[in-house]
Formats: structure tokens, sequence, C-alpha cells
């Protein structure tokens, strides 16, 4: 079926149907109408109240799913439901900050990835006891120069890393990184555009060749 498809008016019939199928006594047909790319947002908000925990996780995925749907199944005890909502594209900023403290780490890992989680929930996410979390903040864009700053002195080499990728990182952040005493960190930073002309020219005379293979490669990009 064409995206034109999925997003043309639904015929009464075809709207009479979904609605017959949503009340259908069979969790299964519930769950695979749940998962139909083309389920209107109507039904998808009556299937987010389902009492079948697979029928709500598949709503909690569906790209169609309103936000007040998605603000309900924030408050699931399935850590599963809990986390496509995380991931969800829909979901809202006020959901987002509800999961950011959530016990589960892949939720609040897709809180951490979510393009409109907000620069001050990826501060409180920037302190997360897992290097996973705190290396989604260090990557995304909304996080901002000081808090980078801060993750530039994380003890993990990934966060560390990641941070040296960040285009929004300080340059005397990128600077005091071009020292870091992994040279994976190091090579991150010759391969960020937003390095100063200066430190590329430090690094093209590391020690380590593989930073020196970065300088190459993006050097006057």
């Amino acid at each position: 079926m064409t995206l034109d498809a999925l997003q043309a008016p639904l015929t009464p019939q075809q709207a009479r149907l979904f609605r017959l199928l949503s009340e259908d006594e069979n969790p299964y047909v519930r769950k695979n109408l749940a998962k139909n790319p083309a389920c209107p947002a109507d039904i998808l908000d009556v299937l987010a109240d389902d009492a079948n925990e697979y029928v709500r996780y598949e709503v909690a995925k569906h790209l169609s799913t309103p936000a007040p749907a998605l603000a309900r199944l924030a408050r699931s005890d399935n850590d599963f439901v809990r986390g496509a909502v995380a991931n969800n594209a829909n979901t809202s900023s006020r959901t987002l900050h509800s999961l950011c403290a959530d016990a589960n780490f892949y939720v609040r890992l897709g809180v951490a990835k979510h393009p409109d989680t907000s620069p001050a929930v990826l501060s409180r996410l920037a302190t997360d006891a897992e290097v996973g979390v705190r290396a989604a903040v260090a990557a995304h864009v909304r996080t901002t120069p000081s808090v980078l700053a801060r993750l530039s002195q994380d003890p993990a080499v990934k966060v560390r890393r990641t941070v040296a990728l960040n285009r929004s990182t300080f340059l005397s952040t990128l600077d005091a990184l071009a020292q870091d005493r992994d040279s994976s960190v190091r090579g991150s930073v010759a391969a960020n555009p937003s390095t100063r002309r200066e430190t590329q020219q430090l690094l093209a005379v590391d020690a380590d060749a593989r930073v020196r293979s970065q300088v190459a490669l993006h050097v006057g990009t």
C-alpha cells in the first residue's frame, strides 16, 4: 500500500470495519489492527486502553497514535509499553519529562534519544548511572554546550568520544579533549568540523596514526 493510500481519508465502510475489528473479542485481532499502518488515530486512542498489554504495546509503537493516548500509555506498568512510548515521535515533551526518571534503562535511553526531549531533561539525564544514556545525551542536538562540557569529564570513553563529535561542543572543550588520554577521543575531535585549525594541526602530529588519519580524512571539510 502506498503512503498516499495510507493518508487518504477512510470511506464510511472502512471506518465501520475498523470500529468493528477494534471491538473483536480476540486480542490477536485487536493487536493486528493496532499494527496496521492505516489504523486511524481515533481507533488507536480506544485501543490504548485495551485490557491486553500486547495490544497496548502495538498502539504505543504506532506512528499515528495521538499524544494524549501516549501520555496514558506512559503510565503503564509494562516496561516494553513505556519504552515504545519513549521512542514514539508523537510523544510530547511533557510525557518525555515524566519518563526521564523511569526505573527501566531502555525507557530512559529512548527519552535521551528522542528529538523532542528538552534541554532541561537532557541535563538531568547527563547524570544517569548508565553509560548508554549519558552517551545518548552527548550525541543529542539539543544538549547545551555547558552540559557537553560536563560530559567531557565523564569517566567513560564512549561518552567523551561522543561529546568530541557533537557540533555544539564548545571550542574550548574540543581543545581539552584533543589532549585526552584515549586516542579514539582525540580522533573524534579531529573528525568534528567545528574543531579549530590550530587544534587540527596539533592532532596532525599525534603519536597515534589513527588520530592523524582522522585529520587527513577531515582536514578542509
